[in-house]
């Protein structure tokens, strides 16, 4: 362990903070480039014909849950009611000006 407290006396003492401030940079680039990855993950799915939108369903008035379907609401899956509002509407629309099917939102399996 006194390797680990010499190196950061070194980082401390040595480096200047261009130096820091460049190496802190590059690492965080790194991370952002292995976290954009194009390709979708084994279990997403790839259908070009539809357009998928993420969201939580609990912030009325942008996106709410509801147990009964109108016009403008989308079935969650599983029993779990109909999504409505703002959010929902508005990714309706785009899906539309896209020339594609607003997709129902799949289980969630966890952040990845």
């Amino acid at each position: 362990m006194l390797w680990e407290h010499s190196f950061f006396i070194f980082l401390k003492e040595k480096m200047s903070m261009n130096m820091k401030h460049s190496i802190f940079t590059l690492a965080a680039a790194a991370m952002l480039a292995a976290g954009c990855s194009g390709a979708p993950a084994a279990d997403e799915g790839t259908d070009k014909d539809t357009f998928t939108v993420g969201m939580e369903c609990d912030y009325a008035p942008f996106n709410w849950q509801t147990s009964e379907a109108t016009d403008t609401s989308m079935e969650l899956g599983s029993g779990a009611g109909y999504c409505d509002g703002y959010d929902v509407r508005v990714s309706k629309e785009l899906a539309d000006k896209m020339g594609k099917e607003l997709g129902r939102p799949a289980a969630c399996s966890g952040i990845r």
